[in-house]
């Protein structure tokens, strides 16, 4: 992990490290797919075509993901299908799970070491950073799909019931 990582996930589960100065080669993304292609067909004198510019490191983290990542202390932290991931970034690894009733699609807030997250089954879950594990949770009237935030101790969140919660 270094400042010019950058950290996304792709809707199909896929959690993606890049190298933020790393640059393209011209009409990289045009050409890359028919050469994979021509390249998994055994075409004769077709080489295996480089990984992605800039690619680092790419780990399956579920079947799908509609939420973003945030960092703190060297791990991040994602929603992806039904659970709350921490992935340590050095070692690329799952260091713990947190299963929700329903799918996260909102974004996770991090406030010292308490991490914040709604889920479709309608409550925002308050879980300890290093471990995992529940401290409480709120339910509203329906699911939660807006992401958190927090300011002046205060966590902002609104819901499907048409409510904005503090």
């Amino acid at each position: 992990m270094n400042e010019n990582t950058v950290y996304f996930i792709h809707s199909d589960g896929y959690l993606y490290a890049v190298d933020g100065h790393a640059r393209t080669w011209p009409r990289e993304h045009n050409i890359t797919p028919y050469w994979r292609q021509a390249w998994l067909m055994g075409i004769p004198g077709i080489q295996a075509p480089p990984p992605q510019s800039g690619l680092l490191w790419g780990l399956k983290i579920g079947s799908s993901a509609d939420s973003s990542p945030v960092i703190a202390n060297n791990a991040l932290y994602t929603g992806s299908d039904n659970k709350l991931l921490a992935i340590d970034l050095r070692s690329q690894k799952k260091l713990w799970e947190f299963k929700t009733g329903g799918s996260i699609r909102s974004s996770p807030a991090v406030v010292d070491a308490t991490i914040y997250m709604g889920s479709t089954d309608g409550r925002l879950y308050a879980v300890a950073a290093t471990t995992g594990q529940k401290l409480w949770d709120i339910a509203t009237g329906d699911m939660i799909t807006s992401s958190p935030a927090v300011a002046d101790g205060i966590i902002y969140f609104g819901s499907y019931d048409g409510k904005v919660y503090a």
